[in-house]
């Protein structure tokens, strides 16, 4: 993926995620937001969710490698074990849960949620190799 980084103030979000069956029980492999002085923050954060509302992974207040409004790329590559993170020249490594299999994530969403302060310019979304995930349009992109 890659774009322009939100303005100061706002943040985005990635989500490797796949829709419930009307239980309530969506689920969210790997997501994460970057966030540049949203709430004062600036970092990024990586969570697993299960079930929707339960969180079952965070790791919390990790650096932000990119100013305001600068161009980013995110790359994402995974073993079953853990997902590699590139953010430019930043590698973070996330250990995957094995209740929520990265490989059973159906779709890749950008600003889920509609949460205040979510905003980000996007130039390209791709993959090579395997793609098991979906594109769903929404107006987004």
């Amino acid at each position: 993926m890659r774009g322009k980084t939100p303005a100061y103030g706002y943040r985005f979000s990635i989500s490797f995620y796949r829709e419930g069956t009307g239980g309530g029980n969506n689920a969210y492999a790997l997501r994460y937001r970057i966030s540049n002085g949203f709430e004062g923050q600036t970092n990024t954060e990586i969570s697993t969710w299960f079930n929707q509302t339960t969180e079952i992974k965070r790791a919390d207040g990790l650096r932000n490698p990119y100013a305001p409004l600068q161009d980013f790329e995110i790359r994402v590559n995974s073993s079953d074990t853990v997902a590699n993170i590139y953010m430019n020249k930043t590698l973070l490594q996330y250990t995957l849960d094995p209740r929520v299999p990265l490989t059973d994530m159906t779709q890749v969403v950008i600003n889920l949620g509609g949460y205040t302060g979510l905003n980000v310019t996007l130039y390209y979304i791709g993959w090579t190799g395997d793609c098991w995930v979906s594109f769903r349009e929404e107006g987004l992109l």
